[in-house]
């Protein structure tokens, strides 16, 4: 019926974010790194999805056809987190079906989400980014303690090779001493 709505089974956000939340979990039971997935709109049904800058500027660079992913670190309170994006579908007429006016839409959509938001979608635009975030703080912390152990033994290795590099010069030097003291004294007895 054109007036039934259920986000459980009609709304590709609502479905994505309940996946992401259990590949998080399944994600978090293997001891791995967790993500965060969003679909950014400049014009969400659920305000939970607006876009914030930098996705609004994204979206809008999408339109433009200026690109067709985004990739960048970015630092959220101090720590590192790769973040990709990609355009998500340019509106068709099947989701004019929901985002044009209020009055066309869905009567549960309406009832779910209200009238202010999500509508006056226009054929052929990208209105929304999807996105995925993941920390690289581990990734960061992995790296270093890796060049740490590796300055270490690049440390070890040279201090022994130096000592083994002095001890030879002196070992060379007394042989050297050795052998002008013996010529010394061949000359003596010659």
């Amino acid at each position: 019926s054109d007036e039934y709505f259920d986000p459980v089974f009609l709304s590709t956000n609502y479905i994505t974010n309940l996946a992401t939340k259990y590949y998080n979990e399944e994600l978090k039971e293997a001891g791995l790194q967790e993500i965060k997935f969003k679909q950014a709109s400049l014009n969400p049904l659920n305000i939970n999805n607006k876009a914030n800058e930098l996705e609004t500027k994204i979206i809008k660079r999408f339109n433009k056809n200026e690109i067709s992913q985004y990739k960048e670190i970015i630092d959220v309170n101090s720590k590192k987190y790769l973040y990709y994006s990609i355009p998500f579908k340019r509106i068709t007429n099947r989701c004019l079906r929901c985002h044009d006016k209020p009055e066309n839409a869905p009567v549960g959509l309406v009832k779910h989400y209200g009238d202010k938001s999500g509508f006056g979608y226009k054929l052929g635009k990208i209105n929304a980014a999807i996105s995925i975030t993941t920390s690289l703080e581990p990734d960061i912390k992995e790296s270093k303690d890796y060049l740490y152990t590796l300055g270490i033994i690049t440390f070890i290795v040279f201090t022994i090779a130096f000592i083994l590099i002095e001890f030879l010069i002196k070992h060379l030097a007394k042989i050297k001493s050795i052998k002008e003291y013996s010529q010394e004294l061949e000359q003596k007895v010659s």
